[in-house]
């Protein structure tokens, strides 16, 4: 078995999983500049982490609101959940109050107004309307980051964030950057890996309901600047691999190119593909992400670098490593590098 994690017990394992020779092993993340070849290309997701989780009082009753990320002008979508602490997990989380048009909930230096009911029973679009200050003050004196069960105590702001994280977009840490420390980044650099950003709002990793579980991720927004879109282009053209720090890169490079005729451009728009067994990458090579438990549906979104059985070979060389798994544990890289 695989051993969690939490911000009091990271990981800094890292398994490589390369199929072009079907080659697997073992290392520390700190050695990534030597796993991966000097002329790669590694992009990393810059996004900050927004004190997502919103907890208020409706009709005399505690609920949370957790944002899901996706907009729709001035309004967002939340997740609605009844009472609650950082020591419930997601799944056995009770279900908030069915919201109608109209209703309000006070939660500290907000107010939600529910403008409309959202597709599924446990969705609203809410209006957030600060009651002191400006919204995005109000937003972080209101908020806390998105907990999780098997940490010890509750999870800080601090505790979600990576070494690159800029602007405030994503709902939970994209957390493949999260090992990557400035002296990882800077090895990189030095020994020749270039390295290019873009901003991916990373979403919700789970609801705590199998319906919409199954609809995860939901969309997602993604700017790319102009310089990444270059250094991928010319990375492309050079033949050079195309590393992707998380999921939500690969989402953002391949989705613009399935969008923009194969091409990754600059600008912002949204992320709608999926990733699966079947999906067969045109822009990214490789992938760097976390350790997860074997059949666990983030580990099965690996298939779509490896196939066959050298994932299951991976997975029993992660657990005779004792790799930790969650937002906080070890590493894989995984896909064809030369």
């Amino acid at each position: 078995m695989l051993a969690s994690s939490s911000p009091a017990n990271t990981g800094n394992g890292l398994l490589l999983v390369n199929t072009i020779d079907n080659a697997i092993g073992f290392t520390g993340v700190e050695n990534l500049a030597g796993a991966i070849p000097r002329n790669a290309l590694l992009v990393m997701n810059d996004s900050a982490t927004l004190p997502a989780s919103l907890s208020g009082i409706f009709e005399g009753s505690e609920v949370e609101l957790r944002l899901t990320g996706q907009r729709k002008g001035s309004l967002w979508q939340v997740l609605v959940f009844g009472a609650g602490n950082h020591q419930t997990s997601t799944e056995e989380r009770p279900r908030g109050p069915d919201l109608s048009a109209g209703d309000r909930i006070e939660l500290k230096a907000l107010v939600a107004v529910v403008r409309e009911r959202g597709a599924h029973r446990r969705l609203a679009w809410v209006e957030l309307i600060p009651t002191e200050g400006t919204f995005w003050h109000a937003l972080y004196a209101s908020g806390k980051p998105v907990q999780y069960a098997y940490a010890p105590a509750p999870v800080d702001l601090w505790d979600v964030q990576t070494t690159i994280a800029a602007r405030p977009w994503s709902v939970e840490m994209p957390s493949a950057a999260r090992p990557l420390s400035s002296t990882v980044i800077l090895r990189l650099v030095s020994e020749g890996v270039a390295i290019a950003t873009l901003t991916h709002a990373a979403g919700l990793s789970s609801t705590g309901d199998a319906d919409l579980d199954a609809q995860l991720p939901f969309d997602e927004a993604y700017d790319i600047p102009m310089r990444t879109a270059r250094a991928v282009e010319d990375a492309r053209a050079q033949g050079r691999p195309i590393i992707a720090v998380g999921t939500s890169v690969v989402r953002a490079l391949e989705s613009c190119a399935r969008d923009h005729g194969g091409q990754v451009v600059a600008g912002q728009g949204i992320a709608r593909l999926r990733l699966s067994e079947s999906f067969v990458p045109k822009i990214v090579s490789a992938l760097v992400t976390g350790v997860h438990e074997p059949g666990s549906s983030h580990w099965e979104l690996l298939r779509a670098f490896v196939k066959g059985d050298l994932l299951q070979h991976a997975a029993l060389t992660a657990e005779q490593n004792h790799m930790k798994t969650h937002e906080w544990g070890d590493t894989c890289l995984v896909g064809a590098w030369a």
